[in-house]
């Protein structure tokens, strides 16, 4: 599981309550992603910093045989116009108290959620330092709008 942040020196991830519109994620819990790249998007936007309500999804679409990650990162203009980005990390977690948020079925096809919590504490196995360039959906590969900044893996 992997766990995004600006923190450098967590030893150990507690369980917090979140605020999120779904059930799955609006629990107390340790929230990470069997997705990295998802988890980067958080360790290199500066929530604490500059305020700032994000919609991000992170899945994996079954279409044709074939598995293919897609992707959702938004974030307000306002908040854009204040370049929240920064350093972080990206820390890997052992996965074995983690659930799995229940994937489905949209238009058709079949998909698996990468959006995964623990309701127990979690100690990391290793971290990785990330920088908003590493970050593959940076401002360059992105389109810009009045009000959110989205990517999309294609």
């Amino acid at each position: 599981m992997a766990h995004g942040t600006g923190q450098e020196d967590l030893t150990e991830l507690v369980p917090r309550q979140s605020n999120d519109i779904g059930w799955f994620g609006n629990r107390q819990a340790v929230y990470a992603s069997s997705d990295a790249l998802w988890a980067m998007f958080f360790a290199v936007m500066d929530r604490p910093r500059v305020e700032m309500r994000v919609v991000n999804a992170a899945i994996t679409v079954e279409r044709a045989g074939t598995l293919e990650a897609r992707y959702f990162f938004g974030a307000g203009a306002q908040a854009l116009a204040q370049r929240p980005f920064r350093s972080g990390w990206v820390y890997i977690l052992p996965g074995d108290t983690f659930g799995r948020e229940a994937g489905g079925t949209i238009a058709g096809y079949s998909y698996l959620s990468h959006h995964c919590a623990s309701l127990e504490a979690v100690r990391p196995a290793f971290k990785v330092r990330v920088w908003p360039e590493d970050f593959p959906f940076s401002m360059q590969s992105t389109r810009m709008t009045k009000r959110r900044w989205t990517a999309r893996s294609r």
